[in-house]
């Protein structure tokens, strides 16, 4: 569900736009994934004193902590002594419509001492993540590797992390992706003024009250026609009593 979101400058990005949309947002309690774009400090602190956790994605824009984080845990894994203190998680998925086979490990380590100095200005982070995806369809096998900062405490356990990350796709797979094939908003040739911004609000109105309204089992673009035919159905969707009107 899409709980609000705010419009970035033309000559800015989202690293300035997620502040101001956590200001909107009660998070106390949550557990915070954004992207590797929105791996910064200042975000960090932003969501700690929202009293609230994060699992933020370490890529390449942050180079130095990248390639300490994954030589550490290389290293760890090729060691041949006692393993530092660390919680492991092995889930495995199978999706037999397209013949997809996926295996992902977790890894969840407290920040290192030799890290330390490095990290000091990112706000309580405890421990950092590392994931590593196999996927194998048909005959065909890839590897892909990602690592994580976070604010939990390793106490959380690696399953904990896996979930908060497993679940972070589903603002990618449930939310634009049936924007884009059931509302066609990639395709919407509206571009002046504030109408981009207004349409997207009532698109995810929509999106919203399509999913929660489930007497009718079809697809999200097989119930959009039906509430365009059936005005008795566009009221249930809408979450309207007849008699009420």
């Amino acid at each position: 569900m899409l709980l609000g979101q705010v419009q970035t400058d033309k000559k800015s990005n989202e690293i300035t736009a997620i502040p101001e949309l956590l200001k909107l947002l009660s998070i106390q309690g949550c557990i915070v994934t954004i992207d590797a774009m929105g791996c910064q400090k200042s975000i960090a602190k932003a969501i700690v004193a929202s009293e609230a956790d994060y699992v933020l994605n370490l890529k390449a824009n942050h180079p130095h902590l990248h390639g300490e984080v994954a030589s550490w845990f290389e290293a760890c894994q090729a060691s041949e002594q006692a393993q530092p203190a660390h919680s492991h998680y092995l889930e495995c998925a199978s999706t037999n419509n397209h013949g997809r086979i996926e295996r992902r490990e977790h890894w969840l380590m407290e920040v290192p001492e030799h890290l330390k100095r490095a990290t000091k200005y990112w706000t309580n982070l405890q421990t950092i993540a590392m994931v590593r995806r196999q996927r194998q369809v048909g005959e065909k096998t890839s590897d892909e590797t990602h690592y994580y900062l976070s604010s939990l405490p390793l106490s959380a356990g690696a399953q904990s992390v896996a979930k908060a990350i497993r679940s972070h796709w589903a603002v990618e797979n449930e939310l634009h992706w049936s924007l884009d094939v059931s509302f066609r908003e990639d395709a919407c040739k509206v571009r002046r003024d504030e109408g981009p911004a207004n349409l997207a609000c009532l698109r995810r109105l929509a999106l919203t009250q399509l999913k929660r309204e489930t007497s009718l089992k079809a697809s999200l673009k097989s119930k959009r026609c039906r509430a365009g035919w059936d005005p008795t159905y566009m009221l249930k969707v809408l979450d309207i009593d007849v008699l009420s009107i």
